[in-house]
């Protein structure tokens, strides 16, 4: 568990994490991509990886990461079933806080975007 200064990040992707899911996910991003239901995945990940940009960026956050695939987090949090997907969390003592909820991430068209919006939160994140 993080401490309260930086709070554990969770991003939860709305996608499962398997080989059929993995195959119709790159084949809507590539073909379709208007009707790709994880913006998350589109700015921070080509087709295959992590942006390395991206990467670089959370390797400069102080917090720890987890990164979860939409049935992974059911599994995990099956009290958190209804949060709409994507979504980057906080866990603390206190449980799962929502920093960056579906319509912000949904909301955004770029990597640049979604590096301002998750800064500003943990900046005013009052866990």
């Amino acid at each position: 568990m993080s401490d309260k200064e930086n709070p554990q990040i969770i991003f939860v992707y709305n996608s499962d994490a398997t080989l059929k899911a993995a195959a119709e996910d790159f084949i809507t991003r590539i073909v379709t991509p208007s009707k790709y239901a994880c913006n998350l995945c589109m700015v921070t990940y080509g087709a295959v990886a992590m942006k390395s940009p991206w990467r670089d960026f959370l390797d400069s956050l102080p917090n720890e990461k987890t990164f979860l695939h939409r049935d992974e987090f059911h599994k995990k949090y099956p009290h958190h079933t209804d949060t709409a997907l994507p979504v980057i969390l906080t866990e603390s003592e206190d449980g799962l806080n929502i920093l960056v909820n579906a319509e912000e991430i949904e909301g955004v068209s770029d990597m640049e975007g979604l590096k301002k919006i998750l800064l500003e939160k943990l900046e005013n994140n009052p866990t």
